[in-house]
């Protein structure tokens, strides 16, 4: 869920913005990793504010370009280019739009004495906890160009397998808009000429044919009520996916879903032993880890599980134990590979590992999707087809009868 805050810099300048979290006490937690002191802080509402978020969405920057200009940071610090001069340069070669404007920001902050990573926390939307926690332990053991590529080698892989889960999606989806349409447009322009016949006779019909043609009037005369109706229940759905509630309802639902519960799983997995890997593998502590990988969760009951679990590595519970307590979320499989890592110090490889493993299984799963898909929609469509099929045969053979 998303927070919006005021807050004081170090310099005593009042600081004010949107920060990301699963939860109050974490949104507070990472503003002060920042240096900052908050002064004000409240979960953003749904509404219009959900409206500004949907609009800043389609004009934010898209991870395509971050990776690409990360990419190329790298190889120009390690080229020997100070990291002012990469900055000046890859924002002159950056088309004019919002990523242009961010860069210029951020490379003016820069030669002004600023980290890279207190640059880009002012743009928490486009660089979020991890990026810059990745960068400041860069920094900090001044290997900045080694945690860079050990980002966009997280951000590349992360990248692949969201287009690979998206893709797989396109399919089923563009099949029930086409179905939607169709179903539409029958019921708009084909089946009132059919069932006005009906009408005319005059005769008792069957409840099948009664419930056709309210069906066919309700699309015939007011087919414009029906387009706002499903424009506004997507809206809707849209808004509702974005607040607290909304979205502690449908996360469950994807978990618990037959077909796609088991493949949500395997994903947000796949996304918390990368991360976790990434992480460990530049050299950060593994609380701070966690924390990060808990939060770059898009699932908010894998956020919160991954987000009591550093709680209680902090306190000195090895990971494998704090993950066992939520056998219904990380199998017993990923939590005894992890413990083995934890017995023979190689935490980071048995993740790399398992993430491999969770990949393959959601390509398994991507592949037999349409497989699966298929059926379901013959299904569907020829209920839809047989009810119609029943409610115009049936009069027509009751009037043949009665001849």
């Amino acid at each position: 869920m998303e927070f919006t805050y005021r807050a004081r810099t170090k310099a005593g300048e009042t600081e004010s913005g949107v920060v990301a979290s699963a939860t109050r006490q974490e949104a507070l937690l990472d503003l002060r990793s920042r240096g900052l002191t908050p002064v004000a802080i409240s979960e953003k509402r749904a509404g219009w504010s959900s409206f500004n978020s949907i609009v800043t969405s389609i004009f934010s920057v898209s991870l395509l370009e971050k990776i690409t200009f990360l990419k190329n940071l790298t190889v120009m610090l390690r080229a020997g280019l100070s990291l002012p001069r990469a900055l000046q340069i890859l924002t002159a070669q950056t088309k004019r739009g919002r990523f242009n404007e961010i860069l210029t920001h951020v490379t003016n902050d820069v030669r002004s004495g600023k980290a890279l990573s207190e640059a880009f926390a002012r743009y928490p939307n486009e660089f979020g906890p991890l990026y810059i926690s990745m960068i400041q332990v860069g920094e900090s053991s001044g290997g900045l160009d080694k945690n860079l590529e050990y980002l966009v080698g997280y951000l590349r892989r992360d990248y692949e397998l969201m287009k690979k889960t998206k893709g797989a999606l396109t399919y089923p989806i563009v099949v029930m808009v086409a179905l939607v349409i169709v179903v539409i447009l029958m019921f708009t322009f084909i089946l009132p000429k059919l069932t006005a016949t009906f009408t005319e006779l005059k005769v008792d019909l069957p409840f099948t044919t009664r419930v056709l043609i309210a069906v066919v009037n309700i699309f015939s005369h007011y087919y414009y009520l029906v387009i706002l109706g499903l424009v506004g229940l997507v809206v809707g759905m849209r808004v509702f996916s974005r607040t607290s509630n909304g979205r502690k309802i449908l996360h469950k639902i994807y978990l618990t879903m037959p077909i796609i519960g088991p493949a949500a799983k395997k994903l947000n997995l796949a996304r918390f032993t990368l991360t976790l890997s990434s992480l460990l593998n530049s050299s950060m502590p593994i609380v701070e880890a966690v924390k990060i990988a808990g939060r770059s969760m898009t699932n908010m009951y894998y956020a919160r599980a991954s987000l009591r679990a550093a709680e209680k590595v902090k306190s000195g519970t090895p990971l494998s134990n704090a993950l066992e307590a939520d056998p219904k979320l990380f199998p017993d499989l990923m939590v005894q590979m992890i413990r083995v890592g934890e017995e023979s110090g190689s935490v980071e490889s048995i993740l790399n590992e398992l993430n491999v493993f969770y990949e393959e299984e959601l390509d398994e799963f991507i592949k037999n999707l349409s497989s699966i898909i298929e059926p379901v929609m013959v299904i569907a469509i020829g209920v839809v087809v047989g009810f119609m099929a029943l409610a115009l045969i049936t009069p027509i053979y009751s009037i043949s009868q009665n001849a």
